[in-house]
């Protein structure tokens, strides 16, 4: 008696189980909310391109790893400019601040300045840009009010000489609407991890 009942169970479960999919219909986890019932589903990321031709699509991913490379540079440009402007408002006179400054540079330099070195003139070109994203001003400005006018002009006659310009501002919705772009989705890759 025992065995029918449960060859009988066994069958009718597994009927249900066919019953509840017919047409090759999934059952999917739901969520009630109020009178409607919400499916709840993990969807993988998709990386969907708008790049019509291949030449496109390689200039964007050369893009992209290029703004991947500069842009913590220019982030931490950002921060130190923050806080040498906080710590700027303490000193009681200019000699202080100029003693600040030249110690933050030779920090810096030791940390940075050999890696900032191997950087691409597209990638250098780029950090120009995305250090004027970052802090509102750009890189040319920057130096001249760190270190004066005569160090903003050597710096610019340096930049001019590989390609460059200290003075470009960054233009998100217009020449550099791709980078912001790229930005935007490499904080959104960032904030996922």
């Amino acid at each position: 008696m025992k065995t029918v009942f449960l060859v009988t169970l066994f069958f009718v479960a597994i009927s249900l189980g066919f019953a509840q999919m017919p047409d090759g219909k999934i059952i999917l986890p739901a969520k009630v909310v109020g009178l409607d019932t919400i499916p709840v589903v993990s969807l993988r990321v998709v990386e969907v391109s708008a790049f019509v031709g291949k030449a496109k699509s390689v200039a964007y991913y050369k893009l992209k790893n290029n703004v991947r490379v500069a842009l913590p540079y220019a982030r931490k440009a950002a921060a130190t400019l923050a806080e040498i402007n906080d710590k700027s408002l303490t000193f009681k006179n200019n000699r202080e601040r100029k003693r600040y400054l030249n110690e933050q540079e030779d920090i810096l330099k030791a940390q940075f300045e050999d890696k900032l070195k191997d950087l691409t003139v597209t990638q250098g070109q780029i950090l120009i840009k995305l250090i004027d994203r970052e802090t509102g001003a750009s890189t040319y400005a920057l130096v001249k009010d760190l270190k004066g006018g005569i160090n903003a002009v050597f710096w610019q006659t340096i930049a001019h000489f590989w390609g460059s310009n200290l003075k470009v501002k960054y233009d998100p919705k217009g020449e550099d609407e791709m980078m912001e772009q790229v930005v935007q989705e490499l904080d959104y890759e960032s904030s996922r991890r």
